[in-house]
């Protein structure tokens, strides 16, 4: 009956998702991660795993003390990728400018009212790979027999090995390449199925940006390695955070989130509590200034967020480790909850996983780019562009166009429509923390579909 109650209550709060049968979300798959009857739910085919040797992917994850020059990733790489459980919210979370009425503060105060409070982790925004690995191994259109297969995972965790290798001295472009070349080695010698499609039905998830492999091999010493450039990658489909729009090969999936829900429950809980959260602020952004980029955009954003009216907007500066913008994902969560606003602009590269943060939150992303949402997410997002979100060109912004003066123009019922679409396109968005136990298609799942749709097209 519980189970029941939250199934009715998630179909209430984000609309038709059409959850007992299938999980139609916009112009997402439709699945059932529930029913097993592969007749039915495994239209597309089945999907082998290779069992790699451990270098390719568990000597990684025991490598964590090495991986960043500057922490350890231990962890961040804990729970299959998760990262452990949120503790308390620390002080800086529930800081004084919190505007809501007392109950709200009560609330945000005490973990134990957190809506959904088992879901949430410290989870590294670059722990795609493990994540998607270990829910491959549950998925329920896995076959053991390769020759039954119509598409194969290669669980090879190239983010990691490229984040051992960007920081460190000493490393030759022959380094950085070295493993990634010694797996097209394995798969061309080892398994006939690679050579056979020549890699057109085999997937792999980087976890991190298609550009961190795209160094061409003859540019000895420039960033990254070359893996996405090799002549048997060409036809490999490639899952990432942030892919090449020129490059049919690549999918663009969400940055994982803190938010992992288990349950049917856990999500209708976490929406319903989105839906009716008090947002006083038009516009919240946390984001740190890039003070080496020539006509830093960010700091553009800053100065206008700055000088808007007293309540108007919201900034949080994460230039200093004590803004909590990494380390107190809980704190970035609540700004976003707390405004009808959040502005995007892109990170170091176009995109940042700040858009997920806030689309998870409710809030309306404001984005500047092109390449930072609605080229990357096509299997995620709707196609039209200001169904959910607000776009602003950025040469217009550094041309004396106010951000908050276009926003605070927006209509009540245009906000009301974006607001209820963010709702709608939430489930989606979440990598849920495990494969059973649920009625809507989650990242993960989504993502595996349209690379079997991919594959099966072709």
């Amino acid at each position: 009956m519980a189970a029941l109650a939250a199934e009715l209550l998630l179909l209430a709060i984000i609309g038709p998702l059409r959850i007992d049968k299938t999980c139609a979300l916009g112009r997402r798959s439709q699945i059932d991660p529930i029913v097993s009857n592969r007749s039915l739910h495994c239209a597309k085919g089945l999907v082998f795993v290779y069992d790699l040797p451990e270098k390719f992917n568990v000597e990684l994850v025991r490598s964590c003390d090495s991986l960043n020059p500057w922490k350890s990733m231990c962890s961040a790489l804990s729970n299959s990728g998760l990262g452990p459980p949120l503790g308390k919210i620390s002080s800086s979370s529930s800081s004084s400018w919190w505007p809501w009425s007392k109950a709200w503060q009560f609330l945000f105060r005490d973990p134990d009212r957190w809506p959904a409070r088992r879901s949430w982790h410290a989870t590294d925004q670059f722990s795609g790979e493990i994540i998607f690995h270990r829910r491959m191994l549950d998925h329920r259109c896995r076959t053991l027999d390769p020759d039954g297969a119509s598409a194969f995972f290669v669980p090879f965790y190239a983010g990691l090995d490229i984040s051992r290798n960007l920081w460190a001295s000493g490393k030759s472009s022959s380094d950085v390449d070295s493993l990634g070349e010694q797996l097209l080695h394995w798969l061309q010698r080892q398994h006939p199925h690679f050579n056979r499609s020549g890699g057109a039905d085999h997937f792999l998830v980087a976890g991190r940006i298609s550009w961190d492999f795209r160094r061409m091999p003859s540019a000895a010493g420039e960033w990254g390695s070359s893996l996405f450039h090799q002549i048997e990658m060409r036809s490999v489909k490639r899952l990432v955070i942030e892919r090449n729009p020129w490059d049919d090969s690549e999918l663009g999936v969400p940055y994982p989130t803190s938010f992992h829900p288990s349950s049917d429950e856990d999500l209708a809980q976490w929406v319903e509590f989105v839906q009716g959260s008090p947002r006083p602020h038009l516009v919240a952004f946390a984001g740190s200034p890039r003070p080496g980029y020539r006509s830093d955009f960010r700091q553009v954003l800053l100065g206008q967020c700055r000088a808007a009216p007293r309540g108007i907007s919201r900034c949080l500066d994460c230039t200093a480790d004590t803004a909590g913008c990494t380390s107190d994902p809980l704190r970035v969560t609540k700004l976003f909850l707390s405004s009808v606003f959040c502005l995007q602009p892109r990170g170091d590269s176009f995109t940042r996983k700040s858009l997920f943060d806030s689309l998870i939150s409710g809030c309306i992303p404001v984005l500047f780019w092109n390449q930072s949402a609605y080229w990357q997410y096509e299997l995620y997002l709707p196609r039209d562009p200001e169904e959910y979100s607000v776009f602003i060109p950025h040469q217009s912004v550094k041309n004396g166009t106010n951000v908050l003066d276009v926003l605070q123009g927006i209509s009540r019922e245009r906000i009301g429509r974006m607001q209820r679409a963010v709702l709608r396109i939430l489930p989606g968005l979440v990598y849920a923390s495990s494969s059973s136990g649920r009625h809507w298609a989650d990242a993960f799942e989504v993502a595996v579909d349209g690379v079997l749709g991919r594959i099966k097209e072709e």
